[in-house]
């Protein structure tokens, strides 16, 4: 097949979504499809990629790709970027990557997330959780978020684990990281001398480096900023814990930090926030989101926990999101609708 992913979002810029069109791009070519990622964002392409990289295409350009292609998979809906393609009657399979949003909202915003779900009553759309397909009210199954295991493993058995705790993600205030460092500070009289590292960039990094300077000294801390994947990589194995704290008016669909994390042998205290659970096992802790305390105790049950290999409920969660596995069930879905819409 030729599939075209179209993604608003992509490489230089960061973020879940960019990850999983990136991921889902080189396996579907290293299966042998072809593959076109199109992409309003500007910038230069990497030197060598198995798929071919359209920035800000022209429509005229659109509707020639259009043409010659069996699949359109849409990292969330775009009306203005789908239409070239649902004009040449290609099939249109949206995904969604984010809780229903409640508002409230301004005129144009209730006009925007009504033309959202039509888009995704209209389209063969995959949700990317079980949370996802129940809030947006989906009619297909959910296909889980995949991690990349070449990058996200466990280390040598003799690795030092040298950091306690550790944050991945923007670094602003919705994506709790001022719960944290509250939390670290009911921590260190208890837990002695820690060390934190929080890897990423954010309109809040200034701040969160105030508030980790009044930190307890027993609390080491490390500000390391924006790394890319195998450098995230090499963070996890260093560390004992990714705390993922997320704020209550943040509604994860299916985050793949904590994944990653697992895979590299972290254990995991996440907050309740949306699709989170679905990608932790039970081996790991679910808080309140938003609750200091919570994320307080649920961290000192974590730092008592004996380093050990991964559970065998980790890992068979894992072995679910294997990369190829995923984008094999992505690739049924596609040969399957296609068969309904000849038939």
């Amino acid at each position: 097949m030729h599939i075209v992913i179209s993604t608003k979002a992509f490489s230089p810029m960061i973020g879940g979504s960019v990850i999983y069109a990136a991921m889902l791009a080189e396996e579907f070519s290293r299966i042998g499809h072809q593959v076109t990622v199109v992409t309003r964002t500007p910038g230069d392409n990497p030197p060598s990629t198995c798929y071919q990289l359209l920035r800000q295409p022209s429509v005229s350009r659109l509707l020639h790709l259009a043409s010659r292609t069996d699949v359109l998979l849409q990292v969330e809906s775009s009306w203005r970027d789908a239409i070239p393609f649902l004009l040449k009657g290609v099939p249109w399979f949206p995904t969604v990557h984010r809780g229903n949003s409640t508002g409230p909202f301004s005129p144009s915003g209730k006009l925007r997330l009504a033309l959202e779900r039509m888009a995704y009553q209209l389209g063969h759309t995959i949700g990317v959780s079980s949370f996802v397909v129940d809030v947006w009210k989906l009619q297909e199954p959910a296909i889980p978020n995949p991690y990349d295991e070449r990058i996200f493993h466990e280390p040598a058995p003799d690795s030092e684990r040298d950091i306690d705790i550790l944050f991945v993600g923007s670094v602003v205030r919705r994506k709790g990281i001022f719960v944290l460092t509250e939390a670290l500070g009911l921590l260190a009289p208890s837990e002695g001398k820690l060390k934190v590292a929080f890897i990423g960039e954010g309109a809040d990094s200034a701040e969160l480096s105030r508030a980790l300077g009044e930190l307890s000294p027993s609390i080491e801390s490390v500000l390391a900023g924006r790394q890319t994947a195998p450098e995230v990589a090499r963070w996890m194995k260093r560390s004992r814990i990714l705390a993922f704290p997320t704020m209550p008016e943040t509604l994860e669909a299916s985050p793949l930090t904590p994944l990653e994390a697992a895979a590299c042998g972290c254990l995991i205290v996440a907050s309740d926030s949306g699709g989170t659970a679905e990608n932790i096992s039970s081996d790991h802790w679910i808080v309140k989101s938003g609750s200091v305390t919570d994320l307080s105790d649920a961290l000192t049950e974590a730092l008592r926990k004996p380093i050990g290999p991964i559970s065998t409920a980790t890992r068979r969660m894992l072995g679910q999101r294997h990369l190829q596995s995923v984008a094999t069930q992505y690739l049924s879905r596609f040969t399957a609708t296609i068969g309904r819409l000849s038939a």
